[in-house]
């Protein structure tokens, strides 16, 4: 008798327990009110650090010997000029270095010639100087301006400015939307953030030769617009300056 009492209780406890437990399910499952809004920050900054990409080309050389040697020299050549105008040594930089051969046609016949181009990448920490680093880098040799960059050496305290900026947006917003029901906005259950820098920097680029040997030059103008997300931190849009963006999705509970 004592043992079936035992096991009376036992089911007795085990049916309470899951009933307790159902009806906590079925509170924390519903549906609680709430507003979800997105809003937007966006603020211009100056610039204070360019990155300019250039090409060095040399092309109408019968040999690669001689390739190597003239095109070396005029790499040299542009590298001193940067340094003469101020650009430090562990601001420049080399790669994409290519060589091949391509035919030119003659009325006597084609000439076989080779063609060589080196990118070389310098970094200026005072934008006023950018005109005469072009112009000392174009005069000692440069063929092509492939790429310029905007940057700013203080992203971070930009970006955090234009966050606070997008929240303060969104709960206005999420204010407005509620008040013209006659509810009041809550606190947030959510958040979310997308940022953007538009893009913009300039790019100009070319293809060397194509895959039949012959020299191609392709150049294209891009502008990179601000939701495309892109590698790129910073961008430079109107006169010089740097736009950062940031946009929020917010979701709040209504009370």
């Amino acid at each position: 008798m004592k043992h079936t009492k035992t096991i009376l209780i036992t089911a007795i406890m085990a049916l309470l327990s899951l009933s307790s437990r159902t009806e906590t399910r079925g509170a924390e499952g519903e549906q609680k009110p709430m507003i979800s809004v997105s809003a937007e920050a966006a603020i211009k900054v100056v610039p204070d650090l360019i990155v300019v990409r250039l090409g060095v080309q040399t092309s109408e050389m019968e040999s690669p010997d001689a390739l190597y040697q003239t095109h070396s020299a005029k790499v040299t050549a542009v590298i001193e000029a940067l340094k003469k105008e101020g650009i430090h040594t562990r601001d420049i930089k080399t790669d994409h270095f290519g060589m091949a051969p391509y035919s030119k046609e003659y009325k006597t016949g084609n000439k076989r010639y080779y063609a060589a181009q080196k990118s070389i990448a310098c970094t200026i920490r005072e934008p006023a100087i950018l005109e005469k680093v072009l112009k000392a880098a174009f005069t000692s040799g440069a063929t092509h301006l492939q790429g310029i960059v905007f940057k700013t050496t203080e992203l971070r305290k930009h970006r955090d400015t234009v966050r606070l900026n997008a929240m303060k947006a969104a709960k206005e917003k999420a204010d407005l939307l509620t008040g013209a029901l006659g509810v009041k906005t809550g606190k947030p259950i959510s958040i979310s953030e997308n940022y953007w820098n538009d893009s913009g920097y300039w790019t100009w680029g070319f293809s060397f030769w194509d895959s039949y040997g012959r020299r191609e030059y392709q150049s294209q103008n891009s502008s990179q617009a601000r939701n495309s997300g892109g590698g790129t931190e910073e961008a430079a849009e109107g006169l010089g300056q740097i736009t950062i963006s940031s946009r929020v999705n917010v979701s709040f509970a209504i009370e």
